[in-house]
């Protein structure tokens, strides 16, 4: 994640510790355990066209075994594990896996299409303790049905939007860059103000799942380009933006921030690089890991057509530093002068677009002209 607001704007924020993590007290070589993204089920019931998980057909552990998983997670102690899906309120024991882990030492959070949680759910919700919802968007009501599948979806998940922020759960929206969409990033913005959501995510595509046969997905550089810039203009101003504001899925986001603050020799490039730096790039297998519903563990939720790494009971034993450390990467990745800062960027995206974990990450935001690290003036290391 690049913390867009944090990087422009400065201040504290919850989840720090993560997206600028410290090294262990074990060791120097030791990083503190992985965010843990649970995939709960299968079940969900939008048929969205970007979608990950779909197709991915394989048995749900059951309430014992889930429980097991829980107990292993507080022993484990991850920053926090984010129960997903599919649909994780389409599980039908959700309630009652949420009741067990309060039980438990575990920082909860919750990535949901927003239409289930009805007032009931999201006072359930608060009270055990689930400390963030990110509930997905995709623009205007007929753009957001039509992309989600289903009519009435878009009423459906702003009604959950609201009863969650009546419970006095922290929300906030993600929203996908996809080509069909990317138009409607300032109707999205315009819904986060009006409804005074805590936090926004604009995700980065990675064609994966359902999202891997739809050809019209993957947007041109120049038109990612664009909307990242108004993006930056938007935290920027002020005004009525959330106070958090991420990107997701692409390093090199921040270092095109970076760039475009030392350009104008604006002050706070200096900070911006050093977190960065601290942030560590793309840290899939290391710093997240993905638990897909039936055990099997992989470096992110994008990564399911690859080698998993094991089962759920291997968390613990993953290696300090990700299996591509040692940056044997390709095409412009390997010839990229920011690579101590985004780390190859996201492998999956390579592996998906290129038939090749080791190429270079098609998703990356930055011009050629801009992998240089000396490109300004002797550059920021």
């Amino acid at each position: 994640m690049i913390h867009v607001y944090k990087l422009l704007r400065g201040g504290d924020y919850r989840g720090d510790e993560v997206r600028f993590p410290a090294r262990a007290k074990e060791g120097p070589n030791r990083l503190t355990p992985p965010v843990v993204v649970w995939h709960m089920t299968d079940l969900c019931n939008l048929r969205c066209r970007h979608c990950y998980a779909a197709g991915a057909k394989s048995p749900v552990m059951p309430y014992g075994e889930a429980c097991s998983f829980l107990d292993k997670m507080a022993e484990t102690n991850p920053p926090s594990i984010l129960f997903s899906g599919g649909e994780p309120l389409a599980r039908s024991d959700f309630f009652e896996l949420l009741d067990y882990a309060s039980t438990l030492p575990l920082r909860v959070s919750l990535s949901t299409n927003g239409t289930l949680i009805d007032a009931s759910a999201a006072r359930f919700l608060k009270k055990k303790g689930v400390g963030y919802v990110g509930v997905s968007m995709d623009g205007p009501e007929a753009v957001h049905d039509a992309f989600r599948g289903v009519r009435g979806a878009f009423g459906k998940t702003l009604a959950g939007v609201r009863n969650l922020k009546k419970a006095g759960v922290r929300v906030g929206l993600r929203f996908t860059m996809v080509r069909p969409l990317l138009s409607h990033v300032p109707d999205v913005m315009k819904i986060a103000e009006e409804m005074e959501v805590d936090r926004i995510c604009f995700y980065h595509f990675i064609a994966s799942g359902r999202g891997r046969f739809e050809t019209d997905l993957p947007p041109a550089r120049a038109e990612v380009r664009a909307e990242l810039f108004r993006i930056f203009d938007w935290v920027d101003r002020g005004g009525k933006a959330p106070r958090e504001v991420l990107t997701v899925g692409n390093f090199s986001d921040g270092i095109l921030l970076l760039l475009q603050l030392a350009k104008r020799g604006d002050r706070r490039a200096e900070s911006a690089s050093n977190l960065l730096e601290r942030s560590r790039g793309g840290r899939s297998g290391q710093g997240i890991v993905s638990v897909r519903w039936d055990g099997a563990l992989f470096a992110d939720q994008f990564s399911w057509n690859l080698p998993s790494l094991g089962h759920w009971s291997d968390i613990g034993k993953l290696p300090a530093e990700p299996p591509l450390a040692d940056h044997r990467f390709k095409g412009r990745c390997g010839e990229c002068g920011w690579l101590s800062l985004c780390r190859g960027n996201m492998r999956a995206r390579a592996a998906s677009s290129r038939g090749d974990l080791l190429d270079e990450d098609p998703g990356c935001v930055l011009l050629d002209e801009e992998l240089d690290s000396d490109f300004l003036n002797g550059g920021l290391r």
